[in-house]
């Protein structure tokens, strides 16, 4: 069990009781402003001025490091947004200390970069300082973030994971489950893909429920004592393991075997839904975390023509975020958000019904007596892999790169020919087939 008054990683946890919550809060989100270096702005600071919104942020503008995420803003009409409208990029803490919270208990989250759109309504979010966020990133060096905006009643949020590669002078981040580690090397840049993420914002209003679920909305928090742009996430339910596909094996032929392994380590990037009202049937697709595997477990050996998806399960649980506009306190946006916090294990095997709309044409020959294994480069996400529909009315996605610790193992009886998905299978073939010659 984690300690929820853990305070050298900066992080303020407490119940929602309604009293203890209206005689600390003030004084808690102080010292937890203060743990991770940041103080509340005056109360007469400047929303115009991106410089004084958290003035302890350098903005992304001002800062020569590589940037974290690009992209654009469109309005709800699909047009790009105006120049000047804020984006703040949060940290989350990690999977583990989510995980431990109890349900109506809460964590803040932890502003690390702040930008504004351009005359294009394009952006580009650089961290200057990596300080705060060695006491939110789990043993592999991720880190989970939401970039947060608001314009004209609109939201917008999405969330994405990234690993710490290098904490130095110009900050790097790789992808999640890179398997990377921190390097001082100059050419550390070269050795791993440490891209931007590149995406597009579209405001969440469009096509959700505004009618909020009160049912256990947090008590309302008293306007005063608030940094800017403050947001506090709250654990509203834990929900029952949830099925997550995370491999599979299709045989269209017969004398060939298939062998998929899930061992402790892997890692899976699970989907996150987001929904302004919080009600069943409102959540859309908003971005992505990775939770690992904390146990090894091998599913069952497929046969002739056997088309299986492979299942285990993890768990989710729904957030409440908060977040304030400024010193006052102000109710700027609100959220919740659907994320896996922990791996919860077991196997299900289940038909895979997709084969017929794919068409191999990647393809290479092995005799009978040999064998093939894949354990790197990415795997197919699965728009439908994450099946929360009984929580919240819909599917997530899931994805499974095939690694030392998700790999699958074909074996030929047969001379039989081995086919990639997008790829050769030596390649990055996303999906493997085997079939006949």
């Amino acid at each position: 069990m984690v300690s929820h008054r853990n305070e050298s990683q900066g992080i303020a946890l407490h119940r929602l009781s309604s009293l203890r919550w209206h005689r600390y809060v003030t004084g808690l989100a102080t010292l937890a402003l203060v743990a991770i270096g940041i103080t509340p702005a005056s109360a007469g600071a400047d929303q115009g001025d991106s410089t004084k919104f958290l003035p302890r942020i350098t903005a992304s503008q001002n800062l020569p490091t590589d940037p974290i995420a690009v992209g654009s803003v469109r309005d709800d009409r699909g047009n790009l947004v105006d120049k000047g409208q804020t984006l703040v990029l949060y940290a989350w803490p990690s999977a583990k200390i989510l995980a431990g919270l109890q349900d109506g208990e809460s964590v803040k989250l932890v502003p690390v970069a702040k930008t504004r759109t351009l005359a294009n309504g394009t952006f580009k979010l650089r961290i200057g300082d990596t300080s705060k966020l060695h006491a939110l990133k789990a043993a592999s060096g991720q880190i989970d973030f939401t970039i947060i905006s608001e314009s004209a009643g609109l939201q917008y949020s999405y969330s994405f994971a990234r690993q710490l590669v290098d904490d130095g002078d110009h900050p790097a981040f790789a992808p999640a489950g890179s398997n990377t580690r921190l390097q001082s090397d100059s050419d550390m840049h070269t050795a791993v893909d440490t891209k931007p993420l590149e995406l597009s914002l579209a405001p969440l209003e469009s096509g959700q429920s505004q009618k909020k679920d009160s049912s256990k909305e947090p008590h309302r928090i008293p306007r005063k004592g608030y940094a800017p742009k403050t947001c506090q996430s709250y654990k509203m339910e834990t929900f029952d393991p949830s099925w997550v596909t995370v491999g599979r094996a299709v045989i269209n032929t017969d004398g060939v075997t298939a062998k998929f392994e899930y061992s402790e380590g892997a890692s899976s990037s699970l989907g996150i839904g987001v929904s302004t009202s919080g009600q069943n049937g409102s959540f859309s697709a908003g971005g992505t975390t990775s939770v690992s595997s904390t146990t090894t477990i091998g599913f069952p050996k497929q046969g002739s023509h056997d088309m299986k998806e492979f299942r285990t399960q993890f768990v989710y649980a729904k957030f409440f975020v908060r977040c304030y506009h400024d010193s006052t306190g102000a109710i700027y946006s609100e959220r919740y958000h659907i994320r896996p916090v922990s791996y919860a294990s077991g196997i299900k095997v289940v038909d895979y019904r997709y084969y017929s709309y794919l068409y191999p044409g990647h393809c290479v020959q092995f005799p009978a007596g040999s064998y093939f294994i894949k354990d790197q480069t990415q795997a197919s996400t699965w728009t439908y892999g994450a099946n929360l529909e009984t929580p919240i009315g819909m599917w997530l996605s899931a994805s499974t790169g095939y690694s030392t610790q998700a790999k699958v193992r074909y074996d030929f009886s047969k001379k039989r020919k081995l086919c990639g998905e997008t790829d050769y299978p030596g390649g990055t073939p996303s999906g493997l087939y085997a079939e006949s010659l």
